[in-house]
């Protein structure tokens, strides 16, 4: 956000006094940096708002990993162990 503003501020007064071939520049310059920031900071929040949070499009639930059965028997063990002492 800093760095897009000084850089903003910084090209008006060569977008208003450049000359022929550094305005056009300048002002495309600026507008770019102003849609990719406007993008950045508000149209991607909403949209992750509709997609994830209001119409659960997309879910983000992970499947449970299966441990193999030795494994699941020792961490029961160091639970109980943990839970007793």
């Amino acid at each position: 956000m800093i760095t897009v503003g000084a850089t903003v501020l910084a090209l008006f007064p060569l977008a208003l006094h450049g000359g022929p071939l550094w305005q056009p520049l300048c002002y495309t310059q600026i507008g770019g940096l102003a849609v990719a920031t406007f993008i950045t900071l508000l149209l991607v929040p909403v949209l992750y708002a509709i997609f994830v949070m209001d119409l659960k499009i997309l879910k983000w639930e992970t499947k449970e990993k299966q441990s193999p059965p030795g494994i699941a028997q020792v961490t029961d063990i160091a639970e109980h162990t943990a839970a007793t002492a």
